[in-house]
């Protein structure tokens, strides 16, 4: 695209120009949109800098206006766009690491259910080893002692 001749344009319209001050560009390949609006304002900076001196110089039009006024709703645009992108990645970022927690949750509870659960299942079938004489000997005193209390509430009963 060719350039401007903006010497000729002054010399023609009789107006004083300034010469806009070289803007870098954002970075080839650079996807951060922050270093692109950055990039951006400092373009839009020095445009509304252009039109507000051919404001002051009684150039008024109301297209500057509205361009002034379209550049800076474009980039209060972006940047809020830009920080509500941001706001919404810390969020799913938070929801992901609350999901985490509450698998772990899940996951320490159910450890300690089949413990439970096992130590139920183990109190309830407890294995005794002994030999055949101790059993016996064992239900024998049992039974004495079941025939005693027979006896003594018996006896309590004909008094």
């Amino acid at each position: 695209m060719p350039e401007l001749d903006r010497h000729g344009i002054a010399e023609i319209l009789d107006i004083d120009i300034q010469d806009v001050p070289p803007v870098a560009d954002a970075p080839i390949g650079s996807d951060d949109p922050r270093t692109t609006l950055n990039v951006n304002i400092v373009k839009a900076n020095s445009i509304l800098s252009l039109i507000e001196t051919e404001m002051v110089n009684g150039n008024f039009s109301a297209r500057l206006a509205e361009v002034a006024s379209l550049v800076i709703n474009s980039i209060t645009t972006a940047a809020a766009q830009i920080m509500v992108n941001e706001s919404n990645k810390e969020s799913l970022q938070i929801k992901r690491n609350m999901l985490q927690l509450k698998s772990k949750e899940l996951e320490i509870k159910e450890r300690l259910l089949i413990g439970r659960q096992q130590q139920e299942s183990t109190g309830r079938d407890r294995l005794v080893i002994t030999d055949r004489e101790t059993v016996l000997r064992f239900l024998n005193d049992e039974r004495e002692k079941n025939v005693k209390q027979i006896v003594s509430l018996g006896g309590q009963d004909d008094e």
